[in-house]
This record gives structure tokens, sequence and C-alpha cells, in this order.
């Protein structure tokens, strides 16, 4: 697309050359139109500021604002009258500016062709390098128009001047002329008015195309830009998603543990229950002669609270050996007085010392081991049973199990 615009550019160009012939602008000219160019983008840019109203007044009393090529001031003058009216920083930082880099447009200019003056006048009304005092584009067009409006117009009266003289000379020279142009002078400013306006707007299709070319490339970056955050994002999202599985697997087992402990803890506890109640039953039989003479009472069996004693591992002729009513480092059972059991104390550290070498640790002399302890391994017990002696030592009668899953 770029280079298709760029060929019809050169076309059209090259049809302006031809039509409107070779052309020099002298130097009186060129001057004018680039002291016209710094009064046109000086005015522009105080104008937009209404806030500047010394400054505004400045331009307006000085015509700066209504003034044309042929009366534009010279650099000096208009430099004088900008600091006189308080605007030293327009003139140095903008004035100047541009007189410095359309004297330098001009030198690199040969201005001999019709390409050339083209160039040549949108070069001096480039505003790229001045975006910071936020001239419009609109602006910009403006003064190519009025500055291609002046050179052709200046061209047309040039040749309305050669006409004169030459009818001066004699209708004869005048006939010659004619016959070698072919066609009246007015055809051709028409044609090359057409022209220049076919010049104009491709170019300006030119730029817009080439902006709408340049935002597409940013637009296209920041979707791959987005799209490389989206899949870290997605990354982060999966991870996330595999911890919180992991941690509802590990909850679940866990739950399921201890639904298991509480279900056995139960089954215990209504077996302590209901031997409970037999014992009272049977006391009360034994301690009234007619079941007519018991009291009718509605009052639940008051059910007496569990005590628990501490044994170590060592055990002599099914007895525990030693006895506490109070846990110490050495204890390694819990006797529920009440229910007449035992279990392994749960304790992580008593199951490592104790169950990871089951063989010399004495376990075995009161429990049933199946299964090798690991750490993070399940370790589930079920109670033994015990009674007490007449000599005061608890002997085991049932050994408890312990299963290591």
């Amino acid at each position: 697309m770029k280079k298709l615009l760029l060929i019809m550019l050169l076309t059209i160009v090259g049809g302006v050359e031809c039509i409107c012939k070779a052309q020099n602008i002298s130097r009186e000219k060129q001057e004018q139109i680039i002291n016209y160019v710094n009064c046109f983008y000086t005015a522009r840019y105080i104008l937009a500021h209404p806030d500047l109203k010394q400054e505004n007044k400045g331009i307006k009393d000085n015509g700066i604002d209504t003034i044309s090529i042929e009366k534009a001031y010279q650099y000096a003058k208009l430099d004088s009258i900008l600091k006189a009216n308080n605007m030293q920083i327009t003139a140095d930082s903008l004035t100047k500016k541009l007189k410095d880099r359309n004297v330098k447009c001009l030198k690199n200019s040969g201005l001999k062709k019709s390409v050339e003056i083209v160039e040549f006048v949108y070069n001096v009304a480039d505003t790229k390098k001045i975006e910071k005092f936020k001239i419009t584009r609109e602006d910009e067009r403006e003064l190519e128009r009025k500055i291609l409006s002046y050179i052709f117009q200046d061209e047309e009266n040039s040749e309305e001047q050669n006409k004169q003289e030459d009818e001066e000379v004699g209708e004869t020279k005048v006939q010659e002329q004619n016959s070698e142009a072919g066609l009246p002078i007015g055809f051709w400013i028409l044609l090359g008015s057409v022209v220049f306006c076919l010049v104009a707007g491709v170019a300006v299709l030119f730029f817009k195309l080439l902006n709408r070319e340049h935002e597409l490339d940013n637009k296209k970056t920041s979707y791959r830009n987005l799209e490389k955050d989206v899949d870290k994002l997605k990354q982060k999202n999966k991870e996330l998603d595999d911890k919180i599985k992991k941690l509802e697997k590990d909850s679940k087992e866990k739950n399921k543990e201890k639904d298991k402990e509480k279900n056995k803890e139960n089954v215990v506890t209504d077996d302590t229950q209901q031997e409970v109640v037999n014992n009272t039953v049977e006391t009360e039989e034994n301690v009234v002669e007619s079941p007519m003479e018991l009291p009718i009472s509605e009052e639940p069996v008051a059910v007496s609270k569990p005590v628990f004693y501490y044994a170590d591992v060592d055990v002599s002729d099914d007895c525990f050996v030693r006895v506490n009513e109070n846990k110490t480092k050495k204890s390694v059972y819990q006797l529920n007085v009440n229910q007449r059991n035992f279990v392994l104390i749960d304790d992580e550290q008593l199951y490592e010392v104790k169950l990871s070498r089951v063989g010399g640790s004495g376990i075995t002399d009161a429990c049933e081991v199946k299964g090798a302890y690991q750490k993070g391994k399940t370790v589930s017990v079920t109670p033994g049973k015990v009674v007490l002696e007449d000599n005061g030592k608890w002997k085991i009668v049932d050994k408890a199990k312990i299963e290591i899953k």
C-alpha cells in the first residue's frame, strides 16, 4: 500500500512539473515564505492559549494574527515585537527554532522543479518537531495551502505580465506564442490547480494510512503482551487449583480418620454405659427385697465421671508393673478405670520410638501389632481389657490391637 501511494504521488508531482514547467522562486520570495511561517505559527500558538492575555493583545495589536505572506515581518522585527510584549520564551523556543530549521530546509532545496517546491512547502510547514506547542494538523494544512496558492498565483501574475508585454510588441508575436503553447494559459492554470488538489489529497491520505498502520502495530504489540499476561495468570490459577485440590483431599482423609476414631470411642462409651447401668441395676436388686418397694423416679441414671491411670511399658505376669494417676515421660498406656480397658497413648513421638522397633520395645507384651510403622502412616488402636486384682495390680485380660496403615 505504501509503495502504491508513493508511485501515485510521484506520478502526480511529475504531472505538475510538466504542466507548470520549470519555476524559479526568487530569494526575496523564499525569505517571505519563511518569515510568514514564523508569524503564522507564532500567532496560532499564542491564540490557542486565551489565558495568555498580554501575549494575545501583543499578537493582535501588531496584526501578526492576520498578516499575509507579502507583509510578513522579518525575523529580527518579529523577535523584537515578541520580546517587547513579554513573549521572550515564545521568541526563543518557537520562532527562532522555526527560523533556524526553515533556513536549513531552504539551503537543501533546489526549488527549480515543481516536486522540489512541493517538498520545500511541506518541510517548512511540518510540525513534527514542534509538537510540544500543540499546533494542530489543520493549521499545518492551512499553511501549506496558503503558501502553494501564493506560489502558483504569483506564477499566474507573472504570465499575465508577460502577456501584456507581448501585446505591446505586437499581435504577431502573441499568436506565435499561443500557437507554441497550443492551449490557453487559463486551461493550464485550471489543470495545474486540479492536479495540485489531487497531490494534496493523496498526500493527506498517505499520511493517514501511515498513522493508521502505526496504530495497528501498537495495538498488535499490546495484544501480544496481554496474551502473555493471560497465559501467566492461567498457569498460576492452575497451580493454585492443584494446591486446593490436594488440601481438600488431605482434609477429607483426616476427617475420615477422625470419624473412625469417634465411632470407636462411641462404641466403647456405649458398652461402658451399658455395663454401669447393669451394675447399678444388680446393686439395686440386691439392696431392695421387693420390686414393689422401689420408689418411682423419672430422673435419668447418673453415669460416673471416667477415671484414667497411666502405665509404662514394663509388664510382668500379664500385669502392669508401674501404674500412676498422672501421666509421666515414661507413660506408654492409658487405662480407663470405668471401662476396664487400656490403649496406647496417642502420640506421634511415642509411635516413632516404640512402633518403629516393635521387637525390642516391649510393646508386644501388652499389644498385638499389625503392619510396619513409618512416619506419616495411620495408627489405629483397639482397646485391650484389664481387671484389678486383690493385690492392687492391673492384669491384662485381652491384649490391645494396633493396626498400622
